[in-house]
This record gives C-alpha cells, sequence and structure tokens, in this order.
C-alpha cells in the first residue's frame, strides 16, 4: 500500500505564480504517505518523518531547510517560503474587476471567480458590515487617482472608515505638493530675465536658441512680439513674416507691400520724410511710409471708408507703432491693389489702424 502513497518530489519553484497550490497539493500527499508508513503499534517520531521529508524534497528545496533540527520546524519554514500570506483587499479587488475572457464559457468564468474568491477572506457577518465591505470595494474600484488606490491596495485588510481616512490624507498631500510646486514653478519663472534683458554674450554662448515665431533670442510664448501680428505671407496669426514655415510668395516683390504704412495724409517728423513715397491704393492716390523694421502693412482706417474699401472684421489683435510711440487696436483688414512706381501688389492684405 506504501507505494501507492508515495508522493513526487518537491521541485516547485518558491516565485512561481502556482507555488503555493503546487506545495499544498504536494505537503497532502506526504501526509497520506506518512500515515500510510505508521506502524500498527505506534506512530512515526519526528526524526524519522524529517528523514523522510528530506527524501522527498528537491537538492534546491533542501537548501532553504537545511539548518532545521525537526520536522515541524522544516514544515514551518516549506510553508512560509511558498505560502504567502492574503491580501484581502487586493483579492477582492481582482474578484470585482475580473472580466469574461473570449471564448471563455460561461462555466469557465464561474469557476474562475470561484478559485479567485478563496483568496477573499469572507466570512459571516451582520448585514451592516457586508453593506461597508462592499461601499469599500467599489469606493478603491472607482477611484479616479490611481496612486490613491495603489496605496489602499498595499493593505492586507481594510475597513471603509481606514480606507476613508487614508484617501482623505493622501489626496491632502497631493494638493498640497501640487501647490509648493506652482510657487516653487511661479519663483524660477521669476529670476529667469525676459528676451529684452538678455545680453548679447548669452545669445552667442547658445547658437540657434531662437523664438520660431519672431527670430528673437527664445522667450516665453506670452512675451513674444510677433504673438499678435499677420503674417503677410501665409496671412495667419502669431508670427512674422520673415519665421514662416511657408514657402514665400515673391519675396522680392513682396518686400516693400509688407513694410508699409499708408495713409491719404500723414503727419511725420522731418527725419522720416525721405522714408515717405507716394503709392496708389485701388488707383487712389496715397502717401506710405517704408519700414523695413515692419512686419505688417497698414492702412489708414479713415482712408478706407471714405474710399468705400471693403473692411473685414478683425478682434482681439493690438499692435505697437514705434515711430508713433503708441498701441492701438487692429480696426479689421483689407484687401487692396497697390502701385509702387512700377510695381504692383496684388490682394494685399493690409491691417487698419485708425489715426495713421
Amino acid at each position: 500500500m506504501e507505494k501507492y502513497f508515495r508522493p513526487d518530489k518537491l521541485e516547485a519553484d518558491p516565485n512561481s505564480q502556482t507555488a503555493a497550490k503546487e506545495f499544498k497539493h504536494w505537503y497532502e500527499t506526504f501526509k497520506n504517505f506518512l500515515e500510510s508508513n505508521k506502524s500498527t503499534e505506534k506512530s512515526l517520531e519526528d526524526k524519522d518523518k524529517y528523514m523522510l521529508l528530506i527524501n522527498f524534497v528537491s537538492h534546491s528545496v533542501y537548501d532553504y531547510i537545511s539548518e532545521a533540527k525537526t520536522y515541524i520546524s522544516a514544515i514551518k519554514i516549506l510553508e512560509e517560503l511558498y505560502i504567502k500570506p492574503t491580501n484581502e483587499i487586493y483579492a477582492r479587488h481582482i474578484l470585482a474587476t475580473r472580466k469574461q475572457q473570449i471564448n471563455e464559457s460561461i462555466d469557465q468564468y464561474a469557476q474562475q471567480l470561484k478559485l479567485l474568491a478563496k483568496n477573499c477572506n469572507f466570512k459571516a457577518v451582520s448585514s451592516e458590515e457586508n453593506k461597508n465591505d462592499y461601499i469599500r470595494d467599489a469606493f478603491i474600484n472607482g477611484l479616479v487617482q490611481s496612486n490613491i488606490r495603489q496605496r489602499l491596495l498595499e493593505f492586507s485588510s481594510l475597513s471603509l472608515e481606514k480606507a476613508l481616512s487614508k484617501s482623505r490624507s493622501l489626496e491632502d498631500s497631493q494638493k498640497q505638493s501640487d501647490t509648493y510646486h506652482a510657487a516653487l514653478n511661479n519663483i524660477a519663472s521669476c529670476s529667469h530675465p525676459n528676451s529684452e534683458q538678455t545680453t548679447l554674450a548669452s545669445v552667442q554662448t547658445k547658437p540657434g536658441q531662437t523664438c520660431y515665431f519672431c527670430g528673437h533670442p527664445r522667450h516665453p510664448r506670452s512675451v513674444c512680439p510677433a504673438r499678435a501680428a499677420i503674417c503677410q505671407n501665409c496671412h495667419k496669426i502669431g508670427h512674422w513674416f520673415k519665421m514662416c514655415m511657408q514657402s514665400k510668395k515673391s519675396q522680392t516683390r513682396s518686400t516693400y507691400a509688407s513694410t508699409m504704412v499708408i495713409a491719404s495724409s500723414m503727419e511725420t517728423p522731418q527725419s522720416l520724410s525721405k522714408c515717405i513715397a507716394k503709392v496708389t491704393v485701388n488707383q487712389i492716390d496715397a502717401n506710405a511710409l517704408i519700414d523695413t523694421g515692419s512686419s505688417d502693412t497698414f492702412l489708414d482706417h479713415k482712408f478706407a471708408i471714405e474710399n468705400k474699401l471693403k473692411i473685414f472684421p478683425i478682434q482681439g489683435v493690438q499692435v505697437s507703432m514705434a515711430y508713433m510711440s503708441f498701441s492701438a487696436n487692429i480696426q479689421g483688414y483689407c484687401l487692396i491693389n497697390i502701385q509702387v512706381d512700377k510695381e504692383k501688389y496684388d490682394q494685399t492684405k493690409v491691417l487698419g489702424l485708425s489715426n495713421l
């Protein structure tokens, strides 16, 4: 009869996912084997059990129990090695979130749920305790912040009150941490000099570090001078003509058309008199100030109204005029035909400003 109860050697890897299952099954077969070896007169002594145990474990498993002196101490070492403490909270989370797999039958799915339920430590409780446990499980499963869920799943057992208290503490800590980092970021941004204070030496030490929109040394987008500019090449808001990534349309011909301030009459300083040119706008004579440092072309709003030019609305765009030392909002824009000497620029987009 003894040969029928002889177990296989215990060779299971303690780190495998099925280690606990393999050990539990092996231990039951080993206990049956010990029972079959009892003599009719007396039971096996501890020393005999220990000798049999050594014979039915592999050399790698024996390393764990080699220093044990008794059978009971050796079994205790093996149980602690293979059977890890059950995390009730995590086990219930796995049970609650287990979904039926593709090609998994109803019976197979139900059996898997029953196996998972074994680790959940279910026990007879009152209706109130059962309700609180259910709320706790739903609370953990439904948390938006995964870091809080992760911390709660670290507890092997957890009441609803403790789960709520711990979650509040973690949420408050996160808010305080966010406020602290926001304050540090504000301090850091205030300590950085703006683009106007950047020295030539600092620019030379970082070649290529220029703004994609205006070409000046790199600076925050919020202070970019081209943030509200309208490109004369692609007619989009937010960058200057010279920084436009689209292929330039007749660059040489558009140079003058994109650097003008056009009005019917202008009072300009004597120093700018040489920059005034006679132009025609839709065959109407007008004066134009050629400004090679400008990124846009501007038209006197009153001139546009008096000559019945079609004005297209535009909102929220403000420009600064260096030669007149003022800032103003764009009144709209027109598409006009400009002629400078013998050069013609059809359907040029110009921005309307008052009091030019």
